[in-house]
């Protein structure tokens, strides 16, 4: 990859040519690194960087018959953010002038990035040579050929040995390990203190090296410490500095020899190549490639100062980290897990929690810096709604488009619903957890067969649809009028089970006697609390439908159609203004595909959403675990504990829900709760029903018990949201049924 390859001398530059050529002394006064491009057209009219971050070091300026050599260094010394160096400019001025000005500009497209200080050494140099030509104009030649300073860390190592106050700066870890090792209280163990990986610290004496990354005071842990000494961690670095340097300059006596043995590690110079031996070498041997790798001193010093992977995870889970035969593991104590690598490359990472293991990430080391990576055991997908937009779509969720980098899956093509015994298709049916929402019998309070095995009968038996668990995340951004709804498959950071998964609901309208089973007409005319009690007369793990649950299949409706518009999606359902009464289950009966309507004028049938029959339409639907007060929804997740009209053993949502004064209203915006993230509270009216939520809103003050749904006449009101908070608990009505739940 070419590096360096624009450059120009300014025109400010020029400028100082006429004066220096009339007898003043040119002075090269500073070099700045920074960020940011221009056209390379535009180099020459520059007169500063486009965003300076560092001061940088002229090493080396010599003097020739035309012009001036310069070798500049790039040292991360002091660097406390890292960022990429894509421009460095040479400051100069005459002699007796009290302002310097930007002489040369240098660009490069494919930058290299700068690490912070505490990731570690970090050095490269440019070389370039302004040549004045005899026509009286600056130029700049630069050496792409030397970005690893070879020469002056030799060099420098040299003055170590010969003075070691000359250069505290070059060799900064073992100067660090060095001042720890004699530096007093200022490097004692501190639990006060956080320490990044392969930081110092000296206690009772002794020198201490971090091997773990302690992103969190704690008391002195043996473990994550390993003893070693200013002489050892100094030899280190020094030897393995000081034989690539050897091999990179030393002339013949480094050259490749075929008379000479070598062992793994040693280094050589062919051609003007460094290379590092890769393989034993007992005797003298022709030149073989496949024993040596290309290499240069930078990358070998490097290897000293451990580039970092940190891996971001479940807490709890035990990270492999690995490279061909380099294995390392860790645990993800606090939700992260560190690892110093030895080498450069592809490194793969991996987890496992509760006999989970996540996707496998691959992290490409190139350099000596902090490498951060996410390992999630879930699949997540997900979906914006803009409310600020009248339109009842919201956007699908990827890895490119999702602000909040959670979604995870790219989802492509949109769920067709069936109509009849045609077919139907969705490209979530690959998915858990819509592949898992399977039709299946309920026999003396276990689960039976499921549709398809021997023994399933819709008619004989119960007959539910399982709701797998599954893991939500809801994110209001109110300063962009935006509400991000997320499902995870598995456990994944920040996610929470949703309450109302993992159950079993009614595939059909509760029917007489309190059964869930096809060609029955719907159980009517009974309060809530009858439903409540007679599901409870089944067994201790029956109840009837209730507010998480409902929460639940709402989501995943909305993750996988992306709309609000239920009725526009599957169909109508039974729900046409001239209908009379219900009608019996089993309306979807010959339907072979899970989701749609059966052949028939839409609004006239039936609808079902992944076996679910007339989620919409036909009958309302009573709900349990919420008692509505003054507009105020209280939530419980515990069936045990359900009752009328009381806010014990539940949770205020914090919502006010809007009071429609007993008149029909279209849902415009919802409020998002604290306490219940994942709950659908109305709180805004004045969409229609081809806008916004495009469902019905119906409610009044006082004490109220939730139906959804709609009934067999309330047409476009009608709908999956359809929601109305109108009625006492006391009220029975022969438009008002239920929908049988059990827990697993």
């Amino acid at each position: 990859m070419d590096h360096w390859k624009e450059s120009a001398i300014t025109n400010k530059g020029n400028e100082l040519l006429n004066e220096m050529m009339a007898g003043r002394n040119f002075v090269l006064t500073r070099a700045v690194g920074g960020s940011g491009l221009v056209a390379a057209n535009e180099l020459a009219e520059q007169i500063a960087l486009v965003d300076p971050k560092q001061e940088l070091s002229i090493v080396e300026e010599k003097n020739g018959p035309t012009g001036k050599d310069i070798e500049i260094q790039v040292f991360n010394e002091g660097v406390t953010e890292e960022y990429p160096i894509q421009q460095v400019g040479v400051y100069g001025k005459l002699e007796g002038d009290t302002e310097d000005v930007l002489v040369l500009l240098m660009q490069d497209r494919n930058n290299v990035t700068v690490p912070v200080e505490s990731e570690g050494y970090f050095l490269f140099s440019l070389f370039c040579f302004i040549k004045i030509t005899n026509t009286g104009r600056f130029h700049v030649n630069i050496d792409t050929a030397g970005i690893a300073s070879h020469e002056f860390v030799r060099r420098k190592i040299k003055e170590h040995n010969e003075a070691p106050e000359a250069h505290p700066s070059l060799l900064s870890t073992a100067t660090k390990a060095l001042a720890a090792a004699t530096g007093g209280e200022e490097w004692g163990y501190s639990t006060e203190k956080t320490y990044p990986l392969g930081a110092y610290c000296n206690r009772d004496g002794k020198l201490y090296r971090s091997i773990v990354s302690i992103d969190t005071p704690e008391e002195w842990t043996a473990g994550h410490w390993e003893e070693t000494s200013a002489a050892e961690e100094m030899a280190t670095i020094g030897a393995v500095a000081q034989s690539a340097m050897n091999a990179a300059t030393g002339g013949d006596e480094a050259k490749f020899s075929v008379e000479k043995p070598y062992s793994v590690g040693d280094y050589c110079s062919k051609d003007g190549v460094l290379y590092v031996c890769t393989t034993e070498i007992a005797n003298g041997e022709e030149w073989n490639p496949s024993h040596w790798e290309a290499t240069d001193t930078t990358k070998e010093l490097q290897k000293v100062v451990h580039p970092k992977i940190t891996v971001n995870v479940t807490a709890g889970s035990v990270v492999t980290c690995a490279k061909g035969s380099i294995s390392m593991t860790a645990t993800a104590e606090s939700g992260q897990a560190s690892f110093a690598v030895s080498d450069y490359g592809d490194w793969t990472l991996q987890a496992t929690l509760d006999g989970k293991t996540t996707a496998a990430e691959i992290v490409t080391v190139e350099q000596v810096k902090e490498y951060r990576v996410k390992l999630l055991y879930a699949k997540v997908f997900g979906v914006m709604w803009n409310y600020a937009s009248p339109s009842t779509e919201l956007t699908r969720l990827n890895p490119s488009n999702d602000p909040n980098s959670l979604a995870n899956m790219t989802i492509t093509g949109t769920p067709t619903p069936a109509v009849g015994t045609g077919a139907g298709s969705s490209p979530f049916d690959s998915f858990y957890p819509w592949a898992g929402m399977e039709e299946y019998n309920i026999i003396g309070n276990e689960i039976g067969p499921k549709r398809g095995e021997a023994g399933f009968s819709r008619t004989a038996h119960d007959t539910m649809v399982y709701i797998p668990e599954f893991f939500f995340k809801v994110i209001h951004d109110p300063a962009n009028s935006r509400i991000y709804y997320y499902i995870a498959d598995g456990r994944a950071p920040g996610f929470e089970k949703h309450p109302g998964s993992g159950n079993y609901l009614g595939r059909y309208n509760t029917g007489a006697g309190h059964v869930s089973k096809s060609g029955v007409a719907p159980l009517v005319s009974i309060t809530r609390n009858d439903f409540r009690v007679g599901a409870a007369g089944k067994g201790t793990k029956w109840s009837q439908y209730d507010y998480a649950t409902w929460c639940a299949v709402w989501l995943l409706y909305l993750v996988e159609f992306s709309s609000w518009d239920s009725q526009a999606k599957i169909g109508k359902g039974y729900t046409n203004s001239d209908h009379t009464g219900a009608i019996n289950s089993g309306g979807t009966d010959t339907m072979t595909y899970h989701t749609g309507r059966p052949v028939g004028t839409d609004g006239d049938t039936s609808v079902q959403y992944r076996h679910i029959e007339d989620p919409w339409g036909n009958v309302w639907q009573f709900i349990d675990g919420i008692n509505v007060n003054d507009g105020v929804a209280y939530i419980c997740i515990d069936h045990t504990k359900f009752a009328d009209d009381t806010t014990d053993n539940y949770v205020s949502a914090g919502i006010v829900m809007l009071n429609t004064n007993a008149a029909w209203q279209y849902i415009k915006g919802l409020g998002v709760s604290e306490t219940v993230p994942w709950g659908f509270f109305p709180t805004v009216t004045g969409g229609s029903e081809v806008t916004f939520v495009a469902d019905g809103l119906f409610s009044r003050p006082g004490w109220r018990v939730l139906i959804v749904g709609g009934l067999w006449y309330d047409a476009l009101h009608a709908g999956l949201f359809c929601f109305y908070f109108n009625e006492p608990s006391s009220r029975l009505h022969a438009y008002i049924g239920g929908r049988l739940l059990k827990k697993p």
